[in-house]
């Protein structure tokens, strides 16, 4: 049996597209902060603040791959379900 793949909805969208969103928005800010320490480098409050921004940064992109991770997983299993129900339906007899 052949069937044609079928078009994700925006609602399976939505997870990444929030995740790539808030990635290029901490982007620019990070940008946009890097501009200004700049035109007051050497001091240690700036060092400080490089070392807490990276530090957020890194949390932000871990939570991300995460998130990620979780969507793959749940399209995965959704994946496997519905692989499962099309066999039920296919085979003759069996309930």
């Amino acid at each position: 049996m052949s069937r044609t793949p079928r078009e994700m909805d925006k609602s399976a969208r939505i997870p990444k597209e929030l995740i790539r969103r808030g990635m290029s928005d901490a982007k620019e800010k990070l940008i946009g902060q890097e501009q200004e320490s700049a035109a007051q480098d050497g001091a240690p409050e700036n060092y400080a603040a490089e070392k807490v921004q990276h530090g957020m940064d890194t949390a932000a992109h871990k939570m991300g791959e995460t998130a990620s991770g979780a969507v793959d997983k749940i399209k995965e299993q959704i994946g496997r379900v519905i692989k499962e129900k099309e066999k039920a339906a296919d085979a003759p007899g069996e309930s």
